[in-house]
């Protein structure tokens, strides 16, 4: 399973942390493009957190 998070192209880098989804990548085809540094990595499941409190 991996954690996704489309990053837009409007706003440079910024991830749109609202439309996060899991995938299980052994049931589909995908291309590898980048990683999240650790530290915004962090930020951003802060962010994931506090939207599914909401929800």
């Amino acid at each position: 399973m991996l954690m996704i998070s489309p990053i837009t192209n409007k706003d440079k880098g910024f991830a749109m942390a609202g439309q996060t989804k899991i995938l299980d990548m052994e049931a589909r085809n995908y291309d590898f493009i980048e990683i999240i540094p650790n530290d915004i990595l962090d930020e951003a499941l802060k962010l994931v957190a506090s939207n599914l409190k909401k929800g």
